[in-house]
C-alpha cells in the first residue's frame, strides 16, 4: 500500500552578492526591491523590500507569492550603481529542497 503526500508549496528568496570589479565581497552596501509601476497602482508592502549586506556581501529578500522584482544597488549618495531583474516564483517543496534564486551585483 503506498500513500499520497501532498506536496507544498515554497515562498521564493532572492539571495543578492554584491562585490567590487575583483569579485571582493561588499560589506553593508545598500540593496532595493522594486516592481515596474510601483508609484502608479497599489503594491503589497512585501515586495518593496530593501537592506545593507551582510560581512559576507550577502542579502536575502523573501517573498510570499511568485514575482518580477528590479533589484537595483545604491551608492551613498542614493544612486543607482549596479540592476537586474529576476521572476521568482512560488515551486512545489520536495523533500528538504530550497527555493532561493542567486544574483549577482557588482560595486563599480
Amino acid at each position: 500500500m503506498s500513500s499520497i503526500g501532498c506536496k507544498k508549496e515554497k515562498s521564493p528568496q532572492v539571495r543578492v552578492a554584491v562585490v567590487d570589479d575583483q569579485n571582493n565581497s561588499i560589506e553593508n552596501a545598500l540593496v532595493k526591491t522594486s516592481i515596474k509601476g510601483a508609484s502608479d497602482g497599489i503594491i503589497n508592502a512585501r515586495v518593496l523590500q530593501e537592506g545593507r549586506t551582510d560581512r559576507f556581501g550577502n542579502i536575502t529578500f523573501e517573498f510570499e507569492s511568485t514575482v518580477l522584482i528590479d533589484i537595483g544597488l545604491f551608492d551613498n549618495l542614493g544612486n543607482i550603481v549596479d540592476s537586474t531583474s529576476v521572476l521568482a516564483e512560488v515551486k512545489r517543496k520536495q523533500g528538504r529542497s530550497e527555493n532561493i534564486y542567486q544574483k549577482k551585483l557588482v560595486f563599480r
